[in-house]
């Protein structure tokens, strides 16, 4: 409710705003599929003595935040929620909105909770497999808002087949 008047105080456009969150999205996405841990580190020790403070400086930040923080209420949720509630308009659409915000944070609360039986389920190479395919999916969703955001900014320069503005065959 506050995400475009907030864009507008500072004078950003939605085109602008899309491209941007697009772009956040497309590296959370491509960060996904490099398989890579968080802080792309991997999941070998870092010898020890060679820069303690760095070491302790890095898990002490892998405590305080968890890994999945930054993804649920990142800036990339942030954009998806601002873009997409920038399209609600009218009293029905806003209370679907706040309904599909409280339903993704039920599926996303349950899958929390049963994250340890799914790791047990799925194995290691189950959950790259499953990450990688979610990381190509946000990079679609990543280059979708941009060829959007681009469309916004100079109308009738792209295919419009490729825009939420065409029209559904079938």
């Amino acid at each position: 409710f506050t995400g475009e008047p907030f864009l507008k105080l500072f004078g950003i456009t939605i085109p602008a705003f899309r491209i941007a969150g697009g772009i956040l999205i497309m590296r959370l996405g491509i960060h996904m599929l490099s398989g890579k841990p968080k802080g792309g580190q991997d999941d070998k020790e870092p010898a020890s003595g060679k820069n303690s403070f760095k070491e302790a400086y890095t898990k002490l930040s892998d405590i305080i935040v968890p890994v999945a923080l930054p993804i649920f209420m990142g800036p990339g949720a942030i954009t998806t929620v601002i873009l997409y509630s920038q399209q609600a308009q009218g009293f029905l659409t806003n209370f679907f909105m706040i309904l599909s915000l409280a339903a993704v944070c039920t599926l996303i609360g349950t899958e929390l909770y049963f994250s340890r039986l799914m790791l047990q389920i799925l194995g290691k190479n189950g959950m790259q497999i499953v990450t990688r395919t979610m990381g190509l999916l946000l990079c679609a969703i990543a280059v979708q808002f941009v060829i959007n955001g681009v469309d916004q900014i100079i109308p009738g320069v792209l295919n419009p087949a490729f825009t939420h503005n065409a029209p559904i065959a079938g």
